[in-house]
C-alpha cells in the first residue's frame, strides 16, 4: 500500500492549534512506516484468524499479551495498521476515504499524556473494532448487512480519533454532566484535518455519531449514548423498530447503529473482554488518570456491571469475547467481595 504522504504534508498547514502536533506525528509515522508495517503484520493471524467459541479465553489472553508487548516495547503506529486492514477487506488503495483514515490515524499518534486515554488505547480499540468487523462479515446472514469498504474506513477514522483531545477528565464539567462533551470535542478538533483530507459533510456526521456512541457517561435518568445504541441495536435485531421511532440516527439507520455498537463494545473490550490480568492493569491506569477512582476490584466490577451488565450486545462481540467477559466478571466480583486492591 502506498501512502499519499504529500497530501498529509498539506494537512500540516491546517488552521488548527493541533497542526504542529500533527506535523510531528506525521514525520514520525512516515519515518517508521516500513518497519512498523512488519511489526503489525506479525500480529495478522491473531487479529484476523477465526476463533472457535470454545477458545475465546485463549484468544483473549493471547491478544492481551500482544497488547502488553506493544505497551512495553515499540508498537506499530496507527497508520502502519492500515495496509493490513485494507488487504484483509480488499479495500482499494485509491478509495476516497483512505486519506481520511490515514489523517485520523496520524492524529491518534499525536502526544497524549494520559495514563489510560492515549495512543495505546486508540491502537487497541482500533484493532478490536476491525477484528469484530471481520467476524461480523463472516457470520452475517445477509450479504447486504456486511461491512463494506466505506464502513470499515469510517470505523477506522472514528476509532483513531474517538478520544482525541481527551484531557483525562470526565463529562462532568463545572459540576454538571455535559452530554458527550469529550466525544464532541474530539470530533470538533479533528474535523479540520478530516475535511482537508477529503471527508464529506455526510460522512463526517456519521463519524460524529460513531464517536458519540462511545460516551458511557449517564445523565440524570441513567441514560447514555452507549446505552441508547445498545437498546436500538436490540430493537433492530428483533425487528421492533416502528416507523414512528425515527428521532435518533441510530433508530433510522440500522447499519450505523451496528457500526456504533461495534465501536462502543470495542472501546470497553480491552478492560472487560480479554484477560483478567489485562483488566487489572487497565483499571490501575484508569485510576491513575481519574482521582475519583481507586485501583481496585470494586472499580472494575462496578464498571462491568454499569456498562455491560455481564453481557455484550452485538453477535460478533458475544461470539468473540462473551466467555472472557463472564470469567473476568466472576473474578472481579470475588475479588471485590474480598476488597482486593490492584495498586
Amino acid at each position: 500500500m502506498i501512502f499519499d504522504w504529500d497530501a498529509m504534508e498539506k494537512l500540516a498547514s491546517v488552521d488548527s492549534h493541533y497542526s504542529p502536533a500533527f506535523s510531528v506525528a506525521l514525520d514520525m509515522c512516515r519515518a517508521s512506516v516500513a518497519s512498523d508495517c512488519e511489526v503489525a503484520d506479525r500480529a495478522h493471524t491473531l487479529i484476523f484468524s477465526l476463533v472457535e467459541s470454545n477458545k475465546q479465553i485463549e484468544w483473549g489472553s493471547a491478544l492481551a499479551d500482544q497488547f502488553m508487548i506493544w505497551r512495553e516495547d515499540i508498537p506499530p503506529t496507527l497508520p502502519a495498521l492500515l495496509p493490513m486492514i485494507c488487504e484483509h477487506f480488499e479495500i482499494d488503495d485509491h478509495h476516497p476515504l483512505i486519506n481520511v483514515a490515514l489523517a485520523a490515524c496520524i492524529l491518534g499518534e499525536t502526544v497524549h499524556d494520559n495514563a489510560f486515554h492515549n495512543t495505546h488505547h486508540f491502537r487497541e480499540v482500533l484493532l478490536i473494532t476491525i477484528r469484530l468487523c471481520a467476524l461480523w462479515n463472516d457470520i452475517a446472514n445477509d450479504a447486504d448487512d456486511r461491512f463494506f469498504a466505506a464502513d470499515i474506513l469510517l470505523l477506522v477514522t472514528a476509532a483513531a480519533i474517538h478520544d482525541f483531545t481527551h484531557d483525562g477528565k470526565t463529562n462532568i464539567r463545572d459540576g454538571k454532566h455535559t452530554p458527550s462533551y469529550l466525544e464532541k470535542r474530539a470530533v470538533l478538533e479533528a474535523s479540520p484535518f478530516l475535511k482537508a483530507a477529503g471527508i464529506s459533510d455526510s460522512d463526517l456526521a456519521l463519524v460524529e455519531h460513531l464517536v458519540i456512541a462511545t460516551d458511557v457517561s449517564v445523565d440524570e435518568n441513567g441514560q447514555s449514548p452507549a446505552k441508547s445504541v445498545q437498546t436500538y441495536a436490540r430493537k433492530h435485531m428483533n425487528g421492533a423498530i416502528t416507523s414512528d421511532e425515527t428521532v435518533s440516527p441510530y433508530q433510522k439507520n440500522p447499519k450505523l447503529c451496528l457500526m456504533a455498537l461495534i465501536l462502543t463494545e470495542a472501546d470497553i473490550a480491552p478492560s472487560t473482554g480479554l484477560s483478567y490480568d489485562f483488566s487489572k492493569i487497565l483499571t490501575r491506569l484508569v485510576a491513575a488518570e481519574n482521582n475519583g477512582l481507586t485501583p481496585t476490584a470494586k472499580t472494575l466490577y462496578g464498571f462491568i456491571m454499569a456498562i455491560s451488565k455481564d453481557r455484550y450486545t452485538s453477535p460478533a462481540t458475544r461470539h468473540l469475547m462473551m466467555e472472557s467477559l463472564t470469567k473476568i466478571s466472576m473474578e472481579a466480583s470475588l475479588d471485590s467481595e474480598n476488597q482486593v486492591s490492584y495498586g
